[in-house]
């Protein structure tokens, strides 16, 4: 058994070294960019930074009312689309979850992607049955953005 263990090593062994040898003559085989099409590529990144917009908020990052109100909208979307439904997969068995968000606190925000659009760390609680039952706090990380009636997710 150990024999062939070793034996299967090695035959690995030696497949990887020849496969890496075969990319390294293919890469010494392609030709590098010509210099115009250098130019040019350089010539469209630096448009393409140039055309970056600077954000409409002016930097500022969202108060954690503003977070709060996106994430409401969000855990409201759900409710409207009737709420998520669990099934446990042993026994078949569904049950409806309603998320309902009742505090919002805000740890850290950080500039995102696309631009102009804040990464927030926040610890929310939540609560996944109607009346606040089962109330727990959990972290989460939002994308929000400012759109034409104030912070919205992203």
């Amino acid at each position: 058994m150990r024999l062939i263990a070793f034996l299967l090593a090695v035959v690995v062994a030696t497949c990887a070294l020849i496969l890496a040898r075969s990319h390294a003559h293919r890469a010494k085989d392609v030709a590098p960019a010509p210099p115009a099409a250098a130019a040019a590529l350089a010539a469209r990144a630096s448009t393409a930074t140039a055309a970056v917009a600077v954000s409409p908020d002016n930097g500022t990052e969202p108060d954690e009312a503003d977070l709060f109100a996106a994430d409401t909208a969000h855990y409201e979307a759900i409710e409207k689309a009737g709420g998520l439904v669990l099934t446990v997969p042993q026994t078949g068995r569904s049950v409806p979850l309603h998320p309902k968000l009742w505090s919002l606190h805000k740890n850290s925000c950080k500039p995102g992607w696309p631009t102009g659009a804040w990464e927030c760390d926040v610890t929310i609680d939540i609560s996944l049955m109607p009346g606040g039952k089962y109330r727990g706090t959990q972290g989460e990380r939002l994308c929000v953005k400012r759109g034409a009636d104030g912070w919205e997710a992203c």
